[in-house]
């Protein structure tokens, strides 16, 4: 080829621009096969130290026979020389796995981003999770349970709670009974009072104990306080000096009351 350009670049005849071929993938081969066997020269003895197993964009998978692994050897490629050179070299493996295992496998690498850089630490961590969500989901069954009891204790709770006010307010309204029962039977008691110095004193006196006023006293102190009432204008009904009746004359009716407080 480069005599055929030198031909069409001699003498007057037309000039042609440098052709710029491009290196297709067999010659990417043939290009790292040979940089990667330097030694397969005739002063080197024909050694092959690498054989090349697959070529990707970015490295080549390679066999070492001399320390029996295989390696990613990288590659970059100047366009402009239109050249190739050989970049990092690192050790790799080549897993012997069933087609249902390499499915899992590429599963596992994307799942870990595109690598299976890490994975290990990557699967301890999500069993950690794991571990960590099955300790969490027993705690929310454990507090679930304890929320449903605890929503049977407030329900039964509750219900005491309505029969204790029912019964509360059975209470209250047989108290309330009581208390006017006992107001009844004191205004009762009161009224008994009253009559029994309705011909004792005047009443103009007995006016002044209306029902306003009496309410403030028990019968007691009502009794007390008319029996003062008859002290204060009837001072003799309580006088030591024996009144002297008659015995053969009638009593009247207020008659017969004083007899009781003579002696």
């Amino acid at each position: 080829m480069e005599e055929y350009v030198a031909k069409f670049s001699q003498g007057g005849k037309t000039q042609m621009s440098k052709i710029n071929f491009k290196i297709s993938d067999s010659q990417k081969f043939d290009a790292i096969w040979t940089l990667l066997n330097s030694d397969y020269t005739e002063d080197g003895g024909y050694v092959v130290t690498y054989s090349i197993c697959d070529i990707y964009d970015e490295y080549a998978l390679c066999y070492n026979y001399e320390t029996g692994t295989y390696e990613r050897v990288y590659y970059t490629k100047d366009d402009e020389t239109d050249s190739l050179e050989l970049g990092e070299r690192i050790k790799v493996f080549v897993v012997d796995v069933t087609e249902n295992e390499f499915s899992a496998l590429q599963t596992l690498r994307t799942l870990n981003g595109g690598t299976y850089e890490k994975v290990d630490e990557q699967f301890t961590t999500y069993s950690e999770m794991s571990e960590d969500y099955e300790v969490r989901g027993t705690k929310i069954e454990e507090l679930s349970e304890s929320v449903s009891t605890l929503t049977t204790e407030k329900e039964e709770i509750a219900a005491q709670f309505e029969s204790a006010e029912a019964m509360i307010a059975d209470l209250t309204a047989e108290v309330e009974g009581l208390k006017e029962y006992k107001l009844d039977v004191e205004k009762q008691e009161k009224a008994a009072v009253l009559e029994s110095y309705s011909e004792l004193l005047d009443e103009t006196v007995l006016a002044k104990y209306t029902d306003e006023v009496i309410a403030s006293y028990s019968a007691t102190e009502l009794d007390k306080e008319l029996a003062y009432e008859l002290k204060k204008t009837n001072p003799a009904v309580f006088s030591k000096e024996p009144t002297i009746v008659p015995k053969d004359l009638p009593k009247s009716g207020i008659e017969e009351i004083l007899t009781k407080y003579q002696k």
